[in-house]
């Protein structure tokens, strides 16, 4: 391993046994580093977490201890101090993308600072953060903003200093921005000689030295992004405080979200703190820049023996092959909860939401979907849905698209104990070829072809906008089957539709 080295980051001087290529050399003083990075052994378990996830653990004293398996384990203490246990070469890009991205995070937390989940660009003097759920396109306008000439100060983690004096200020990271192919393609950029940000992933490195905002800027405005599947919805809609937190579905803030004079308020930008700054402040207590308002107060880990009476709710899955009809029934569902009232066709994706939606299982483990495989991120779905049931106190539906198998792990996908019931929607096979057709843009025989595949996924790989999960659907045939013939779950409902 090369000698350690020095880098800045966030005004802070760094000092590191692993090379960060990422980052910028140290041109300043020789003061004490801010952080030092080292190569050790982390501890399995921390003593007396306060919280205990699958890949998160938080200390009544704010430390973290963060876990991908086959890539390294991270232990950050008092701010100041980040251990790695590399479990491949350490110096392999896997290891800084989550060193840089959700361990940054908790490191700026307790240093007092807010890391938000956005990318960030100049714009007059001033910083201007992108804002919004995984896969929405954050770093691709990010990028897009680059080509037009702006400079950036981040991609992921945009960290602002909410104390600083005239108001909060964006800190700049490092000049590098992720892209998955088909964004680099979108934007005229070639993906040769670029880093791959994971071996595994089409995702990749730029590097943006020449047009990297280096000095801390004030923050202007926080946009936060949705998608629109209709171009008459889209648009700008300014948003206020805890209204505009992505994780509660606000849609952020455009200018006129902050003060008068153009700059972004305090509680705005805490309402978009980055992704575990919530459960590190449940363990830290009130430091500067807190965002805790969920403390966790079950931390036994995922997996352990629970009965179905243990879990205080659970789920109702609404089963079904795409283009079978579920949609329509959950507008139904939804008319028949609000009293019969007219079906909101606006609102049908709030009612009963996919199950294997990025944005929720990005925020409760603690971790960007984006920078893990396929697989790892299926591995992980049966710890999220016993971390989201805990967070409810009454059932939950749930829309799902996945057939009824079993992770790498061989762990039930769907835990028959977090299942209340199953309502499989079944719509004749001919039919929905046809839909399938007009809604991928291919022929009916591509459609059945699609159909009869016994290894069928829907959004698996790399995709720009991509915010679901990979899904495994098999055939048509074999989906149907494998929810009627699930071992261990209630026996489902079966509802069948017609065109």
């Amino acid at each position: 391993m090369v000698a350690a080295m020095t880098y800045a980051l966030c005004g802070l001087r760094i000092v590191s046994e692993l090379p960060l290529p990422d980052l910028l050399k140290w041109n300043g003083d020789d003061r004490v580093p801010d952080v030092e990075i080292r190569l050790g052994t982390v501890p399995d378990r921390l003593e007396r977490p306060v919280f205990e996830g699958p890949l998160l653990q938080v200390g009544a004293d704010g430390d973290c201890r963060y876990a991908v398996a086959g890539v390294a384990a991270y232990y950050v203490e008092n701010g100041r101090h980040v251990t790695i246990q590399p479990y491949m070469d350490p110096t392999a890009p896997d290891v800084r993308v989550f060193l840089l991205g959700s361990v940054f995070g908790f490191l700026c937390h307790s240093r007092g600072l807010v890391p938000l989940h956005a990318g960030c660009v100049e714009i007059n003097g001033r910083a201007v953060a992108f804002a919004g759920a995984s896969g929405v396109g954050k770093s691709t306008l990010t990028a897009a903003f680059l080509r037009r000439g702006y400079r950036v100060l981040a991609d992921d983690v945009t960290v602002v200093e909410v104390a600083a004096p005239g108001g909060p200020r964006v800190l700049p990271s490092f000049p590098r921005i992720k892209l998955w192919r088909d964004s680099l393609d979108g934007l005229g950029l070639c993906a040769d000689g670029l880093e791959r940000s994971r071996a595994q992933l089409e995702k990749f490195h730029l590097r943006v030295e020449g047009c990297f905002s280096a000095e801390p800027l004030p923050l202007a405005a926080i946009y936060h992004l949705t998608m629109a599947s209709d171009p008459r919805h889209a648009g700008f809609t300014p948003v206020r405080g805890r209204h505009g937190d992505g994780r509660s579905g606000g849609r952020g803030l455009s200018p006129g979200g902050g003060h008068p004079d153009g700059t972004a308020r305090g509680a705005d930008v805490r309402a978009h703190a980055h992704r575990g700054a919530a459960v590190v402040a449940a363990g830290a207590g009130a430091r500067p820049g807190s965002a805790g308002r969920h403390r966790v107060h079950d931390c036994r880990p995922p997996g352990s023996a629970r009965s179905r009476r243990e879990i205080m709710s659970g789920y109702h899955w609404l089963a079904s092959y795409p283009k079978s009809g579920n949609t329509w029934l959950r507008l139904a569902l939804s008319s028949l909860s609000r009293d019969g009232a007219p079906p909101d066709f606006a609102a049908k994706v709030g009612f009963a939401p996919i199950a294997s939606n990025r944005s929720p299982f990005d925020l409760l483990l603690d971790v960007d979907s984006g920078d893990l495989t396929d697989d790892e991120a299926e591995a992980l779905r049966p710890c999220f849905y016993e971390l989201e049931a805990r967070r409810h106190a009454e059932p939950q539906l749930r829309k799902v698209h996945d057939a009824w198998t079993l992770t790498s792990a061989g762990e039930p996908l769907f835990p028959p104990a977090l299942t209340l019931g199953t309502l499989y929607i079944a719509r004749d096979p001919r039919d929905v070829a046809v839909s399938l057709a007009a809604h991928l843009g291919m022929t009916v025989d591509e459609a059945i072809a699609a159909m009869a595949a016994p290894a069928a996924t829907l959004a698996r790989g790399g995709k720009r906008g991509k915010t679901q999960l990979a899904q495994r659907l098999l055939s048509w045939s074999a989906h149907v089957e494998s929810w009627l013939d699930a071992p261990g779950m209630p026996p489902p409902c079966c509802c069948g539709t017609r065109t």
